[in-house]
């Protein structure tokens, strides 16, 4: 018996509230080990001085994450998440570049945007992510292109332009962590992926041909 629509609402609204605490939770964590290591850099540091950080047991830290590298990376994998999500929404007879300028143009979690300048910290000190398993930010936007495309992922022009993409938004990240973070990130990056229209046009100022995504 499914129960009455009160009861119904009632499992709902207790399972949300647990996926916000669990969120919650998350996020505590992982600002935790960030705030580690920005000003201690990643050698040394363990889950124990995470969790102790933290204030939770090591067993509650491994409910949230599978390793110590797992919430050094969490950041930037939750972002890429929310860009190619924001990608896979965009109209299919849009350009991939105005799709991403448009996916950048909404933004970030002010939570996030407060986050990215401390894991910012930790680059700048010296910290860079491992390796993942499943390609990183260049594996990520190959899969939503080729989705897009209709290719395969592991296409040589689904590799082309997820790496061309990653390697706008991760130079464009340096470049604002040089400058300060003075200006607004996802601002940007959209200028930088505006640049790209250059790449068949090397006479024209970028703002000229920029991509135009439909943003209503």
């Amino acid at each position: 018996m499914i129960g009455t629509p009160d009861a119904v609402l009632g499992r709902v609204e207790a399972a949300d509230g647990w996926a916000r605490r669990r969120a919650r939770v998350a996020r505590h964590i992982e600002r935790t080990a960030i705030e580690l290591l920005a000003d201690a850099g990643e050698e040394g540091i363990t889950v124990e001085q995470i969790a102790s950080a933290a204030g939770i047991s090591v067993r509650t830290f491994f409910r949230y994450f599978p390793s110590r590298d797992a919430v050094f990376t969490a950041l930037p994998r939750r972002l890429n998440d929310v860009t190619c999500g924001r990608v896979a929404e965009r109209p299919s007879d849009e350009s991939l570049l105005a799709s991403f300028i448009a996916a950048v143009h909404l933004g970030m979690d002010p939570e996030d945007e407060e986050l990215i300048l401390l894991w910012g910290r930790a680059v700048q000190g010296g910290f860079r992510p491992r390796p993942q398993s499943d390609g990183g930010m260049v594996g990520a936007y190959a899969d939503v292109i080729a989705a897009r495309r209709g290719i395969d992922p592991d296409s040589l022009t689904a590799q082309v332009l997820a790496t061309a993409i990653a390697s706008v938004m991760w130079s464009t990240f340096v470049r604002w962590l040089e400058q300060g973070g003075r200006e607004s990130l996802p601002t940007l990056i959209e200028r930088a992926f505006a640049a790209l229209t250059e790449l068949d046009d090397p006479t024209a100022p970028a703002t000229r041909r920029r991509p135009r995504p439909r943003l209503a």
